[in-house]
């Protein structure tokens, strides 16, 4: 099959996004350049009476906010970092007929990226994975924030749940086993880690595709639960060390003062009518509890992120915009349990309580929402509830 040549430059760039590039890396260098250039070349003209309305929540939330972090004194560098994450908010706009064009591909194309990330994850700390059998916990040097990118968390739930779907509806054993296995690589650097809101939905999805089965085939729902069984037990030596430093962090840092960064934010944008509306703009700095009081450049989620930068109202306009294409696409998306599933603990986790939203992976998870409205997806989902 032949693609376009936008959707190839498309591709391109995220290929080099995933083997070369970081979710949100420290200094822009050749990688962000050259992925940068090649999304630019696959940018297609919008189709304003389809995207009108994200169009014009991308405009205002892209000017104003640059304009009062200007004017409040924000360094040029901290406005386009915080301008270029907030745009793929909004990559449906202009990669819509790429999406269209490459079907259900290009969700295969994206776990495939999420793979990518949790092997390039992993390798640094292999070594000491191998020998030290699972107690190196902690974030490979350089390498943070790759496991935290929603590409990962999509690969893992993606590859499980069409490695269930083959195992226990198609009966294509091979297949299912090869896909779950694959599923466990993704899941393994989230857990290297510490990730438990990545471990929690993998374990979730989990039991929503068991329950679906149960309503389906209640004698394959009885051959499944053997064998997860049976694979819990084999392995039990490699889980209850990671379950024992789950829940020693939960014991340690709780919540990571996600509610503490809540009330700063609230703090700082009640202070005056102006702030509330207005917010303090692209760039703008503020002492984060969640990271210790050191002044940053985010929160830990995307309303609070809006919040803080674009003010009540610009909020409101960027919350109801986006709000509005999910409404519209999730009765389709819906159709496709599979997907469904492995796109909303994604989406939720990094909008609610990771920075992961300031990635272009959080904007290509928007993407699938929004491009597959009215798409003829492959429909080989199990019937999950």
């Amino acid at each position: 099959m032949t693609y376009s040549w936008g959707a190839i430059f498309f591709l391109t760039g995220l290929a080099v996004y995933a083997l070369f590039g970081s979710p949100t890396p420290d200094h822009y260098g050749w990688p962000e350049y050259v992925v940068g250039l090649l999304l630019l070349l696959a940018v297609r003209f919008p189709d304003l009476k389809r995207d009108g309305i994200l169009l014009g929540c991308a405009a205002g939330g892209f000017f104003i906010p640059a304009l009062i972090g200007a004017v409040h004194g924000a360094v040029f560098t901290d406005i386009v970092r915080d301008m270029v994450p907030f745009l793929f908010l909004f990559l449906v706009a202009v990669y819509r007929p790429h999406i269209e064009e490459l079907g259900i591909r290009f969700v295969w194309f994206v776990a495939g990226m999420g793979f990518v990330f949790s092997v390039r994850a992993l390798v640094p700390v292999w070594s000491e994975l191998i020998q030290d059998n699972v107690r190196m916990w902690g974030a490979p040097p350089d390498l943070l924030y790759l496991a935290n990118s929603p590409e990962v968390l999509f690969a893992a739930l993606w590859l499980m749940g069409a490695g269930f779907a083959s195992l226990f509806y198609d009966i294509r054993i091979l297949r299912g086993l090869v896909l779950v296995v694959l599923s466990l690589i993704p899941l393994l650097s989230m857990v290297m880690m510490m990730q438990r809101a990545g471990a929690g939905a993998y374990a979730a999805s989990l039991l929503i595709l068991l329950f679906g089965l149960l309503v389906y085939s209640p004698k394959r729902f009885a051959v499944a639960i053997l064998c997860l069984a049976g694979v819990v037990v084999a392995v039990s030596p490699l889980v209850l060390p990671v379950v024992d430093a789950l829940v020693w962090k939960t014991h340690l840092v709780g919540f990571n003062s996600r509610v503490q960064e809540w009330g700063k934010v609230l703090d700082l944008v009640s202070q005056d009518w102006v702030h509330a509306l207005f917010g303090y703009g692209w760039g703008a700095r503020f002492e984060n509890p969640a990271v210790g009081g050191i002044s940053v450049l985010y929160t830990h989620s995307l309303p609070s992120s809006l919040l803080l930068k674009t003010g009540w109202l610009g909020t409101g306009i960027v919350i109801t915009g986006l709000g509005m294409s999910l409404a519209r696409a999730l009765p389709d998306i819906f159709g496709n349990r599979r997907l469904f599933w492995a796109l909303v603990f994604p989406f939720l986790i990094a909008a609610g309580i990771y920075a992961s939203y300031k990635s272009l992976g959080f904007g290509l998870i928007l993407l699938i929402f929004f491009a597959y409205r009215h798409q003829k997806l492959e429909r080989d989902a199990p019937p999950v509830a």
